[in-house]
């Protein structure tokens, strides 16, 4: 039996209003590690902000000119909003998810209640606990994963990062894996750098190296931002051993390498959601 959302949903739902500022929301996401904030008035859901809304006032800075607490929320809400009921099955919401193209739903209950929400994350959560056994990584993993070599300069990084469907680069040298770059790490301290100075650890080498540039104008290369040793499966690992690492350690890719080490795929939550959306159950 394909497990519930009720099962897996997260709650109590962070939320905001459409009259908050962008950088209220932007402190709710820092304050509750959550990738999304769901948009009330009253008790009826009227949109949802996402980490790649950030993402996109970032591509299109010319756009967002003002100080992010002078812009409103429901200049960058997505809305009419996608959502599901507890009842559902996970398989189901992955179905949907993969349809629409979101990645956060939220659940609303047969009186119309927000009673929680859920993510591509709780859904890799409830396939490592159910579906041991059934896939290996090689049979979703993206073959053909983006990379580039540790001197290739950000811009560089930043061109291949916008094609990318993943929105993931592998740094590879002789073929074997040395980093990870998403467009969140280049693209988010660049909205605000003096806002985001605030809010990031100092311990961030990408968010130092960042402030760096801007000092300095110093050309960055992908060793300077990149994530360093990211945790790699083998491309025979049990799939839903890979999503139990992506869990625990909080990540949204794995590279894959054979018996040599040299970079043959890469796991993403999509590659999860494709799994469970080939599944052929009792109840979908």
């Amino acid at each position: 039996m394909v497990p519930k959302v009720s099962s897996y949903m997260s709650f109590p739902v962070v939320r905001a209003t459409a009259e908050d500022s962008i950088l209220t929301v932007r402190d709710l996401m820092f304050k509750h590690r959550v990738g999304s904030v769901v948009i009330m008035e009253g008790r009826r859901v009227v949109g949802i902000v996402c980490k790649g809304d950030f993402i996109k006032i970032a591509y299109n800075r010319k756009r967002y000119l003002k100080p992010l607490d002078t812009v409103k929320v429901d200049e960058i809400m997505t809305t009419p909003v996608y959502a599901t009921s507890p009842n559902k099955t996970i398989k189901s919401v992955a179905n949907f998810m993969s349809k629409q193209g979101v990645s956060h739903l939220p659940v609303i209950d047969s009186n119309e209640e927000l009673v929680g929400i859920i993510t591509k994350h709780d859904v890799l959560r409830a396939f490592s606990q159910k579906f041991h056994g059934m896939f290996k990584v090689s049979d979703f993993m993206l073959d053909n994963p983006t990379i580039v070599s540790p001197t290739h300069s950000i811009f560089y990084v930043i061109d291949v990062l916008l094609q990318s469907s993943a929105g993931k680069v592998v740094v590879v040298s002789d073929g074997k894996p040395l980093g990870i770059i998403t467009k969140s790490d280049v693209l988010q301290p660049l909205l605000n750098i003096n806002v985001y100075i605030r809010s990031f650890s100092s311990s961030s080498k990408t968010l130092r190296s960042l402030c760096e540039v801007f000092k300095s104008n110093t050309v960055l290369i992908a060793s300077d931002v990149m994530t360093t040793d990211p945790i790699i499966v083998p491309h025979n690992e049990d799939l839903a051993k890979a999503a139990d690492i992506m869990v625990k350690n909080r990540v949204g890719c794995l590279p894959v390498v054979n018996s040599k080490g040299t970079l043959v795929g890469l796991v993403v939550k999509d590659s999860i959601i494709k799994a469970l959306r080939g599944m052929k159950t009792e109840s979908s």
